[in-house]
């Protein structure tokens, strides 16, 4: 990709170019960004010298790729989510030990708990997170 010009004048391009750092500083870069980005680079351009058709499909395809890693970044996410989800399902009725404020607790799971996308098992009045748990035994 090539380099946006640092004097810009143009109060508009400013504008674009603080947005998208502003957005960028998040550490996360969508589409939107990568557009801002793009538009300003394309109104500060040389006019001499403008961007190349082959840099332009270079940048589109970019773009493109990046829509598509975050499809499968929201397909793994979900994956990952239902994947707990059934493993903490296959878990009722099972004795689990987690590493407890006691040492390593033991306990019969009941239930399962989802809050905020994250998966907990019901041990007695605990909630205990999937990733705690050291091991499973027949109840």
């Amino acid at each position: 990709m090539s380099n946006i010009s640092v004097g810009v004048t143009s109060t508009s391009a400013t504008q674009t170019s603080s947005t998208a750092t502003s957005q960028t500083s998040k550490n996360k870069l969508d589409e939107d960004d990568f557009m801002l980005l793009l538009l300003a680079q394309l109104k500060t351009q040389d006019p001499l010298e403008p961007m190349s058709n082959q840099e332009m499909m270079s940048q589109m395809t970019q773009l493109n790729s990046l829509t598509a890693l975050k499809g499968m970044q929201e397909a793994i996410t979900k994956s990952a989510y239902y994947q707990q989800l059934s493993y903490g399902s296959s878990l009722i009725n099972k004795e689990v030990g987690w590493n407890g404020e006691e040492g390593v607790e033991r306990g019969v799971v009941s239930g399962v708990i989802v809050e905020n996308n994250n998966v907990f098992v019901k041990v007695g009045d605990k909630q205990i997170a999937i990733s705690d748990i050291l091991d499973v035994t027949a109840a």
